[in-house]
């Protein structure tokens, strides 16, 4: 079983921080959370690579590149 608390950042982390969380993880994504742990959005390559042509550096924090409306599914329980 995989554990989500591994790849979950808060948006102030700095992009390369989170470049080190997406390799090491299994599904290679970070989750952006708040600080209640709600879904902020999700971040990946793709996204790092878009901010660095535009401009973002290594120390840049992810709050600007993070998707923000990612699909997702609730649990009926």
């Amino acid at each position: 079983m995989y554990k989500i608390t591994k790849i979950k950042i808060p948006t102030n982390t700095k992009i390369k921080k989170a470049m080190q969380i997406i390799s090491e993880g299994t599904f290679k994504i970070a989750i952006a959370v708040d600080k209640t742990n709600k879904l902020i959005g999700t971040l990946s390559d793709g996204n790092i690579r878009k901010g660095f042509l535009s401009g973002l550096i290594m120390d840049s924090t992810v709050e600007s590149i993070i998707f923000r409306k990612p699909i997702t599914a609730k649990i009926n329980l």
